[in-house]
């Protein structure tokens, strides 16, 4: 009787054992698909603050706004005839674009604000320099400038009015350089009245 009580009395130890051994694989597995569900929720946490927000947007609209408006100076681009690129970029018409700096008022467009400047001059020599303007007989307005994706979108209306067959690729380069130097332009599409620059410009004849 003694010997049955003891195996009985074993069988349930052992039970007892096993069932304990299972209940901390089951505490263990649930400790791991708990710290699992944290990692998950941490990933998807994460993935939902670099998402950007509307107040993302409007706060880098912002600055970039403010930036802007500390420009107030600028360049605006001259011809110096038959320079060849001695002192500044050369030409295809042998000549040479020269860097003129002006001021500008602060302006949340200061692209526009410096076409607007190199537009409205009427001198065929910009002061003493000596320095040539293709634009000088033009009647040109800027209607708008967008830059998306470092691409200068620029359109004019009015009518070119030029000195002879050179002045049409000079006019052209004078307004693209003018553009380009904006670090946020790396490319610029000029249009004229709904037409590119280059038909524009075809048009006089040239």
């Amino acid at each position: 009787m003694k010997k049955i009580n003891i195996i009985i009395f074993v069988l349930l130890l052992a039970f007892g054992i096993a069932g304990c051994s299972d209940e901390k694989e089951n505490e263990k597995q649930d400790v791991v698909e708990d710290v699992q569900k944290d990692m998950d929720v941490e990933e998807d946490g994460e993935a939902t603050i670099d998402k950007p927000t509307d107040e993302d947007a409007n706060n880098s609209q912002a600055n970039n706004e403010n930036e802007n408006y500390q420009i107030t100076k600028t360049n605006i681009y001259l011809v110096a005839i038959e320079d060849n690129g001695k002192g500044g970029k050369k030409l295809e018409t042998g000549d040479s674009l020269i860097p003129v700096e002006l001021d500008i008022t602060p302006s949340i467009n200061p692209l526009e604000a410096t076409l607007n400047n190199l537009l409205s001059i009427k001198d065929q020599f910009y002061g003493e320099s000596g320095l040539y303007n293709a634009l000088y007989q033009s009647n040109l307005t800027v209607d708008s400038t967008v830059i998306k994706d470092d691409i200068a979108e620029i359109r004019l209306s009015g009518n070119f009015a030029l000195g002879g067959v050179m002045d049409g690729p000079r006019a052209k380069a004078q307004i693209e350089e003018t553009a380009m130097q904006f670090d946020n332009v790396k490319s610029v599409n000029i249009y004229v009245d709904d037409k590119t620059i280059d038909d524009a410009l075809s048009l006089k004849g040239e």
